[in-house]
């Protein structure tokens, strides 16, 4: 791949330790398009009609935020309250106890600032009514 973005002019970036807060960074300063590359998921949040992720995952994949949404029934802009609702172990992000991947699309859909609501009950021992509530 960086051949290939030698050949086409591309402008690179390399960082060592996590690169997502320099990509993130880049990708918001410099005028695009932009196509990303790599494997971290966290680069979803990021996508946008000029900001594409081309994952190198086995099979590799191109992801927008259209791509994105008839992947998850979310938004970009909600993978970061995603993760922080289910966890990454990855990230060494805990998430929230009794919320999985359904559950937490479901909350996001149903309101997609859940992260904040669940997080305030949470912080006040509410978080069995929440999800009691909503399922």
């Amino acid at each position: 791949m960086r051949k290939v973005a030698q050949e086409e002019g591309l402008y690179q970036y390399q960082v060592g330790g996590e690169g997502d807060d320099a990509i993130a960074s880049i990708v918001r300063t410099m005028i695009g398009p932009h196509l990303i590359y790599g494997i971290d998921k966290d680069m979803f949040q990021l996508l946008e009609d000029a900001v594409h992720f081309y994952r190198d995952t086995t099979p590799p994949s191109l992801w927008t935020p259209e791509t994105f949404h008839d992947s998850y029934g979310l938004w970009p802009w909600q993978w970061r309250d995603y993760q922080a609702l289910v966890g990454d172990s990855g990230d060494g992000v805990t998430g929230v106890p009794g919320i999985g991947p359904v559950k937490a699309k479901e909350l996001l859909v149903a309101i997609p600032d859940a992260v904040s609501c669940v997080m305030d009950k949470a912080r006040r021992g509410d978080l069995k009514d929440l999800i009691v509530a909503s399922g």
